[in-house]
């Protein structure tokens, strides 16, 4: 997802840990991405591209409550499903492995990985990230909050 109008794309380490090369399409143009910065061990990858494009906005931690309706944007499982729209709520707020998360009812899948966990008023919460993936769990997804993503790769300033 682009964090701002200068071509920095924050997503998840894992969706590119094993490329060289990193591509990004934007408007069907495929442009070549640099690694910025990256942190494995909290699962985050920040590109830049030199491509302008409009970044969402970040929201004030302040403002993310339980219960809160949020969507997840992304292209689960492959591009014949690109662009993807889901909605829930979030569920609570969970630290795992020294990892700042937001739970949430929202369906995600493998392809939503990386993509942003927004408001009503298209502000990024999160990054989705991972769901739970044992049997008889349905519904659990986990984005690591935006403001602690920020803040792990040192970025003060948008």
């Amino acid at each position: 997802m682009f964090i701002n109008n200068e071509g920095y794309i924050l997503t998840n380490f894992h969706i590119g840990s094993i490329i060289d090369d990193y591509f990004v399409t934007v408007n069907g143009k495929r442009i070549k991405a640099e690694v910025v910065k990256s942190n494995k061990d909290v699962d985050l990858l920040l590109l830049k591209i030199n491509h302008k494009s409009k970044g969402l906005p970040i929201i004030k931690k302040d403002f993310k409550k339980i219960g809160q309706e949020v969507f997840a944007i992304g292209t689960p499982l492959d591009k014949t499903l690109e662009k993807t729209v889901t909605k829930g709520i979030i569920s609570n707020y969970r630290k795992m492995n020294g990892v700042d998360f937001i739970q949430s009812d929202v369906s995600i899948n493998s392809g939503n990985s990386g993509g942003p966990l927004i408001n009503k008023f298209g502000e990024v919460l999160a990054i989705n990230t991972l769901k739970m993936n044992q049997s008889n769990t349905n519904g659990i997804g986990f984005a690591i909050d935006i403001n602690y993503a920020l803040k792990m790769l040192n970025i003060k300033k948008l």
